[in-house]
């Protein structure tokens, strides 16, 4: 084979790929290589996916603290207004008794 033409083979390797995977079929690896590309591609696709469900995570994760954030205040307000309405209910108590005592005396 001469120089100039393992050149042009060479270059032809390098530059053209269906070339390249002729080539390679001949030497029955083609089918192969093909494999590794489509499963290359299927990687890009799972990674892009991956990136997304991370993306929804992270909000979920934000929305999730959002409303324990919110659930906490209204927590606080229940237990202020229970607070109240116990002392209110206590002060009426003690009222009440304070009458009837005196009613009694």
């Amino acid at each position: 084979m001469g120089v100039k033409l393992k050149e042009e083979f060479l270059e032809l390797l390098e530059k053209d790929k269906e070339f390249r995977y002729t080539v390679l079929g001949y030497l029955g690896i083609g089918d192969v290589i093909k494999r590794l590309d489509f499963l290359a591609e299927e990687l890009t696709k799972l990674r892009e996916d991956l990136n997304e469900m991370r993306k929804e995570m992270t909000e979920l994760r934000q929305e999730q603290v959002r409303m324990r954030e919110e659930f906490g205040k209204r927590l606080d307000r229940v237990e202020r207004t229970l607070e109240k309405l116990t002392l209110d209910i206590e002060e009426e108590a003690r009222e009440v008794l304070e009458f009837r005592l005196r009613e009694m005396r």
